[in-house]
């Protein structure tokens, strides 16, 4: 069983430093267990950075299921709209990030 907290680590690493994301992203879905609206929304994410468009808009399907079966209809409206930008072949891109790192 993977850590959870280096599972969660990975995928925040995917997030903040895209450029890793295709050697991390094939390895994700076995990492996102329980998958939570979060969880699979980071996955999404990592997904679209790959350009595995397709499996990103998997991904945020089942996180706003998730989000809508936890009545967080915040989470499955903000989801809805990553979803539309992974349909348009186009990744999430999170600018609000408080990361300071190397460049």
């Amino acid at each position: 069983m993977t850590d959870p907290v280096a599972a969660i680590a990975g995928l925040y690493l995917v997030r903040l430093r895209p450029t890793l994301s295709a050697d991390v992203a094939p390895s994700l879905p076995s990492i996102v267990k329980p998958a939570t609206a979060s969880a699979l929304a980071t996955l999404s994410a990592a997904y679209a950075e790959t350009g595995r468009f397709d499996d990103a808009v998997a991904a945020i399907d089942r996180g706003i299921a998730a989000a809508e079966a936890a009545g967080d209809d915040a989470m499955a409206k903000k989801l809805r709209n990553r979803r539309e930008l992974y349909a348009a072949k186009k990744p999430y891109r999170d600018v609000s990030s408080e990361y300071v790192g190397p460049e």
